[in-house]
């Protein structure tokens, strides 16, 4: 704990940033001034890590399933996505008319894709130049990739420069980002990352297709980033954070569209029996070597327990 800490124990900021920040920004958060707080040199920093890329010619296919209260986003989301795009990149935007879900669309629609690599999108987001040939240079055969995420300014349609990497699970099948994390300058290309958030992360789709897509049982919205990380770290892949590509995205307090509760909490209780008490035939890790691995670097209290 820093000095200027120990005089202001009892605010509640302090459980965010765990007390292991410099004292410049404890000052700043305890004064309320958040939007200097999340911006304070960093990202001058950020983009100044980022080195020239070839893109291998490849193509990109990226699926926005878009529910028909976000439409509205839809354009400036595929201008951000395609201007910013150094090689070859279709945008297939689908709007669920028919209230099938994100794990039925995607399913269809990385079936359709005639590409090497597919993206999962969500319809309010922005994304930092070069983000395809940048992603694909770390999208393995048996690796997940995802970008830093920022908060959407939908005026400016732009990151309002906060910075968010690696993601943790809970035992909730809850995903949290990792705060604070490693610094700017201290960070590589890539970074592992327990987990993913399901607005943006690319795969082939032959990886996809071989993890057996989408669990569609686990419901038409949420859990996507914690079924994605579990099978792919628990049956000999891993997730990769690529730290040189921004996805901004609008974070909302509600969803405009309605989540079942009581399905959730049934795929929530399928994620622990398949993953956790280890129920899955295609699992080759034990849920305890991906604690053993994140461990040294993760806020215990925010662990999975099996």
């Amino acid at each position: 704990m820093n000095e200027y800490c120990q005089n202001h124990k009892d605010l509640d900021y302090c459980k965010y940033v765990e007390r292991r920040v410099p004292a410049m920004f404890c000052k700043l958060a305890c004064q309320c001034n958040w939007r200097q707080f999340m911006h304070t040199d960093r990202e001058p920093r950020r983009d100044a890590c980022r080195k020239p890329v070839e893109d291998d010619g490849s193509l990109v296919t990226v699926i926005v399933p878009v529910c028909r209260a976000d439409e509205q986003y839809l354009d400036r989301t595929a201008k951000s996505v395609l201007d910013n795009a150094m090689g070859r990149v279709e945008f297939v935007p689908v709007v669920d008319w028919y209230d099938e879900g994100i794990r039925t669309l995607l399913n269809r629609l990385v079936d359709s894709a005639d590409s090497k690599y597919v993206v999962k999108l969500d319809c309010h987001t922005a994304l930092t130049k070069d983000w395809d040939v940048r992603m694909k240079l770390s999208c393995g055969e048996n690796v997940i990739v995802k970008p830093v995420l920022d908060c959407l300014d939908t005026e400016r349609w732009e990151g309002k420069g906060y910075d968010m990497g690696p993601v943790i699970i809970t035992s909730e099948m809850a995903t949290k980002y990792q705060s604070p994390w490693r610094s700017i300058e201290n960070r590589r290309t890539e970074e592992e990352t327990m987990g993913l958030i399901g607005c943006c992360w690319m795969i082939r789709k032959d990886y996809y297709k071989e993890l057996g897509g989408c669990d569609e049982s686990l419901g038409k919205w949420g859990l996507l980033g914690a079924e994605w990380s579990l099978k792919t770290w628990l049956t000999g892949g891993k997730c990769l954070l690529r730290t040189d590509v921004v996805c901004s995205h609008l974070f909302r307090k509600q969803t405009p569209f309605e989540v079942d509760l009581e399905v959730k909490r049934k795929g929530q209780k399928k994620l622990l029996r398949l993953w956790v008490a280890g129920e899955s035939g295609e699992q080759t890790r034990p849920i305890q070597w991906l604690l053993d691995k994140f461990v040294p670097v993760i806020p215990k209290r925010a662990l999975v327990t099996a």
